[in-house]
């Protein structure tokens, strides 16, 4: 698919896509207990950080929004990992966090 031919439901999916399997990822290298640990409060935490490093990052962008080589972490990076903790914490609240992985 070109660029003219992509939607803006195509463009959620593929970004889902990498959000999910990032956060399956980590969870499969990480499991539970760092979460289980802070519960909210470290999610919260976590967001917070992840929010700083985005806000220290933006003057460091060019015009059309591509970082610049800010950091050991790309602004790309730090949005998804920002946009997976909120997931975690809408898994948390609903009482849904801690279930187990499915088989690879």
């Amino acid at each position: 698919m070109t660029d003219q031919e992509s939607t803006f439901q195509s463009e959620v999916r593929s970004v889902m896509d990498g959000l999910f399997n990032l956060l399956v990822e980590r969870q499969r290298k990480y499991g539970i207990e760092n979460i289980n640990q802070g519960r909210m409060l470290g999610v919260i935490v976590r967001a917070g950080d992840k929010l700083e490093r985005l806000k220290r990052a933006f003057p460091c962008l060019d015009s059309v929004g591509h970082d610049r080589d800010y950091s050991d972490e790309s602004v790309d990076d730090a949005l998804m990992d920002l946009a997976n903790y909120a997931i975690i914490g809408l898994m948390l609240y609903r009482g849904t966090w801690g279930k187990p992985l499915a088989p690879q």
